[in-house]
């Protein structure tokens, strides 16, 4: 009789192994048609990050990493958009839901909208600049804008590339409105 010598610490691993996967699917950071092939695809880009000064091995899949480290992911793929919600009441099952993108309300003259004081309050404040800067291609020059200071979408900005990226449109938009 096979006894199952797979330990509870390695089954936590594994089911966040699997939410990692889940995650990077659902943000479209991996594509499954070079994700073996492609070591410079987003996902593999931020798995660089777990990279530590000394390491023998550096970090190139999911299933290098300590249960820690898979929960420091999950933080950042959460960031990023992504969202748990359970799949019915007493089910104990989580699955991924998909960000629903809130359309901005249209901004009256005069008047300004309240964001919340964290990451995501700073990303949606430079999302609504980007729309009123640029319209509808708001995301791909946004994300062009964002490359410029080695972020390589706008859902990856932090605090400090975010306010950088907000000022530097800011300051376009002032620009454009002294000349007028």
């Amino acid at each position: 009789m096979a006894m199952n010598t797979a330990t509870n610490h390695d089954l936590k691993i594994r089911k966040r192994v699997q939410l990692v996967h889940i995650a990077a699917n659902e943000l479209g950071l991996l594509d499954p048609k070079k994700h073996d092939t492609d070591p410079d695809d987003e996902y593999h880009t931020i798995l660089k990050r777990w990279n530590r000064p000394g390491t023998r091995q550096p970090v190139t899949s999911s299933l290098q990493m300590s249960y820690q480290q898979l929960g420091e992911l999950l933080d950042f793929m959460t960031a990023l958009g992504f969202k748990l919600k359970s799949k019915g009441p007493g089910s104990g099952v989580q699955g991924p839901v998909h960000p629903s993108p809130q359309p901005s309300p249209p901004r009256v003259e005069g008047t300004s909208k309240k964001y919340a004081s964290s990451l995501d309050g700073l990303r949606e404040e430079i999302t609504d600049l980007a729309r009123e800067r640029w319209g509808d291609s708001w995301e791909q020059s946004l994300n062009k804008l964002c490359r410029k200071f080695g972020v390589s979408h706008w859902r990856f900005l932090n605090v400090n590339h975010g306010k950088a990226v907000k000022q530097r449109i800011e300051s376009w938009q002032q620009g454009e409105a002294e000349t007028v």
